[in-house]
């Protein structure tokens, strides 16, 4: 899962995430499936019980208002995302997976729904740090 770019919680093909699965593919050597979404039924359903050694890339998490938790619109008007469907979000997020690995430091202070999802970072053992972002962090304390 990523995001990429600022679309404002609207699919804006601009900042699909489908090039990188194809890029991704090449890199891997193997197969990967691309979600056309992030959240929901099918994207749980399309995880729920993989293949050993399955790769799955997830569209934009910045396609949904829920992931910052709020927007602009196409009219220019600031919209929130309602506390109960950043709940659903995040829900249906910390289904995906057991572990979360956030390598992105430049982000990492962000109010982000995947990073910020309390059933992700309040179990110890289902997030870690990568070596480069705890040298970042030493470097900075």
């Amino acid at each position: 899962m990523s995001h990429l770019g600022r679309p404002d919680g609207r699919k804006n093909m601009k900042y699909t995430l489908a090039p990188v699965a194809d890029e991704l593919k090449k890199l891997l050597n193997k197969e990967v499936k691309f979600l056309e979404d992030c959240v929901g039924d099918q994207v749980e359903s399309a995880v729920a019980d993989p293949a050993p050694g399955s790769v799955f890339l997830l569209e934009n998490l910045r396609f949904h208002v829920e992931e910052e938790g709020k927007c602009v619109n196409e009219s220019g008007e600031k919209i929130k995302a309602s506390p109960e469907s950043i709940e659903k979000f995040r829900a249906s997020l910390t289904k995906l997976g057991d572990i979360y690995v956030n390598d992105a430091f430049g982000t990492a202070h962000r109010a982000h729904r995947f990073i910020s999802s309390s059933k992700l970072l309040s179990l110890n053992d289902r997030c870690t740090i990568p070596t480069n972002t705890w040298f970042s962090v030493r470097w900075l304390v």
